[in-house]
């Protein structure tokens, strides 16, 4: 076979498109750079189709998902709800939070309430233990700051008066600085023990089993009618200044006598 001679044409001037002389392109060379303008000449086409002027897109359109009902109002922006919203979470935090809180507090103050019911209904029960049986009941029991019942800190001032004791015609009067008289029937006991060593009424130890404390006493008097009450004492105890033994007492529940 002959060998292939290699094709030449002549370069086309860029403005008259007349031959140059004396320049050539390869057959290779020309195709492939032909294709290439080819290839831009046509992108370019399209993207220019595709920009109106302004720049604007010409194949952009909207695009409705549903046809509308017939006398509806027409749709606006803010009518679409696809964003994510965080208040009605927040609001729905807030009210459990809310919630929780008022439960835990109305529960605290339940709790608090029933602790003060059971210790009320405690300290009742003590002093009923400690209560001296006549059958008869209290007019009034004295309960301490801190809830004890008939075991006083202190016992309160009464604001009474000593009246000027006077026997007139085989009876007992009292006798008020205002000069009022009233008559007295003398109800009373001896309650000994002041008289021994020990300097010290008996019955104030107080245990589980018998003893009593001083606000029983005077209460069971009262309760009875009794206004007076003898107390025996030891003039030695007096003048040595004896002090009472104070294992004879139980001070827990006889809290406002002073026994040093």
């Amino acid at each position: 076979m002959a060998e292939a001679a290699e094709i030449s044409r002549p370069m086309v001037g860029s403005m008259s498109g007349a031959p140059v002389s004396g320049s050539t392109f390869r057959n290779s060379e020309y195709t492939r750079e032909a294709m290439e303008s080819s290839r831009l000449t046509e992108s370019g086409g399209r993207e220019s189709a595709m920009y109106g002027p302004g720049g604007q897109r010409q194949t952009e359109m909207k695009l409705m998902a549903v046809e509308p009902d017939l006398g509806a109002a027409p749709e606006r922006t803010k009518d679409y709800k696809g964003r994510i919203r965080t208040w009605p979470g927040l609001l729905l935090l807030l009210a459990i939070v809310a919630a929780a809180v008022a439960l835990i507090t109305i529960n605290a103050i339940d709790v608090q309430d029933q602790a003060n019911i059971n210790a009320q209904r405690y300290e009742n029960a003590a002093q009923n233990r400690r209560k001296i049986k006549d059958g008869l009941d209290d007019d009034n029991v004295i309960v301490s700051d801190d809830g004890q019942v008939g075991n006083p800190k202190k016992y309160p001032d009464m604001g009474c008066e000593l009246p000027d004791y006077q026997s007139k015609n085989g009876q007992i009067f009292a006798v008020a600085k205002n000069g009022t008289e009233v008559p007295v029937g003398i109800k009373g006991l001896n309650w000994f023990g002041m008289e021994t060593g020990l300097a010290i009424p008996f019955g104030l130890w107080e245990n589980m089993d018998n003893g009593t404390s001083v606000y029983e006493v005077a209460a069971f008097l009262a309760r009875n009618k009794f206004n007076s009450v003898r107390l025996p004492v030891c003039i030695k105890n007096i003048l040595k200044d004896v002090a009472p033994d104070k294992s004879l007492i139980n001070l827990n529940t006889n809290r406002a006598i002073n026994i040093t």
